[in-house]
């Protein structure tokens, strides 16, 4: 086994461990009102509902880090794909740490720890989607360059792409706008999340959660299938990463591979569409956050995609919504409730 490989199998069992584990103690929790429309008697929460030791609303998003780390555990054993452990132990292991006490928090009742859940795994499933596609690159499809931009001649009715984004660097303030606008993505998220949990909205906190996990695969998958460079002019450095990826001369998983290099679908519009839907019922700042995402969705035109990559991408975000919403409809509000009350009352009864 390569040098480092252990820690990604250790958190891959560790979430295994966590998504479904059966609570030790056999404390019965208080009874709840199940069936207040009917006027039935309290009863005590489903079995499916009590024992679980983590919300299960959470769970798609722990399938998601599940699935991701046993990729790419399995890559750097079997391949010739290694672990950088100098560079990556360390978040690696602040990361399981958060995950572990955000879950006992949360099994304690308290919504912080659900919100500090929702980071951690969140911000898992952002380092480990770089690692996903650079191993996935390494498989060298055909660049399908040639098909996006013929594509993106039709949709343009004959434009060039270049000419367009020429225009806008003659006026350097603008194009900085721009650049700040595009780069607002490393911080946006992070925001939504805590914003959604102070105003009480955390089934669409982990509805956010899941579709951006289930955005990130079809993107990924799409990508493995339908590679390409971009279009130029090229303001990011990413090309570097895809053709080391795919000329072999990138083999070491560390921090050199924590950037993007999906081209088609744009994982940007994804994400501005996702995140506009997120924030959209926040009071007094959702109208001006859907419209900074509508722009965050038009900068990725500048940052070297096709004009066909925003339109998949932004298929992608909203179709994530639509999957995640679908997944997550049996683990309603009032479940949710359930399995808070019963890990409060199993608390009370055990001091």
């Amino acid at each position: 086994m390569p040098c480092g490989v252990g820690l990604p199998i250790e958190f891959l069992l560790f979430t295994l461990v966590l998504k479904r584990t059966r609570a030790v103690s056999q404390i019965r929790a208080p009874q709840i009102n199940q069936c207040a429309d009917t006027g039935c008697t309290m009863n005590s929460p489903p079995q499916s509902i009590e024992t679980w030791l983590i919300n299960p609303i959470a769970l798609p998003a722990y399938v998601a880090t599940l699935g991701a780390a046993f990729f790419i555990g399995a890559s750097a054993a079997l391949t010739e794909f290694s672990y950088d452990a100098s560079t990556m132990n360390r978040p690696v292991f602040a990361l399981l740490f958060l995950t572990v006490l955000s879950a006992w928090l949360a099994r304690r009742g308290l919504k912080i720890g659900s919100a500090m859940e929702a980071l951690a795994l969140f911000t898992s499933l952002s380092f480990a989607a770089p690692f996903c596609s650079v191993i996935l690159a390494s498989l060298e499809f055909p660049l399908a360059d040639a098909t996006l931009a013929e594509v993106d001649r039709q949709l343009l009715f004959g434009l060039e792409r270049e000419k367009i984004i020429l225009a806008f660097t003659r006026h350097p303030q603008v194009f900085y706008g721009i650049q700040l606008i595009y780069n607002s993505l490393l911080f946006q998220p992070w925001l939504l999340i805590a914003l959604l949990w102070a105003t009480k909205r955390e089934k669409r906190g982990w509805l956010f959660v899941s579709a951006w996990a289930i955005a990130l695969a079809v993107t990924m998958i799409i990508f493995t299938f339908v590679p390409a460079i971009g279009a130029p002019p090229y303001y990011l450095n990413y090309m570097d990463t895809l053709r080391h990826a795919r000329d072999g001369s990138l083999r070491i998983l560390g921090t050199n591979v924590l950037a993007g290099i999906v081209s088609f679908p744009s994982f940007h519009a994804a994400a501005s569409v996702m995140l506009a839907w997120g924030f959209a019922p926040i009071p007094r700042i959702g109208r001006f956050f859907i419209a900074w995402n509508a722009l965050m969705l038009a900068s990725a035109f500048v940052a070297s995609h096709y004009f066909v990559d925003l339109i998949a991408g932004g298929l992608v975000g909203a179709v994530s919504i639509w999957s995640a919403t679908h997944i997550l409809r049996r683990s309603a509000d009032d479940d949710v409730a359930a399995w808070r009350a019963a890990k409060r009352g199993a608390l009370k009864l055990s001091a």
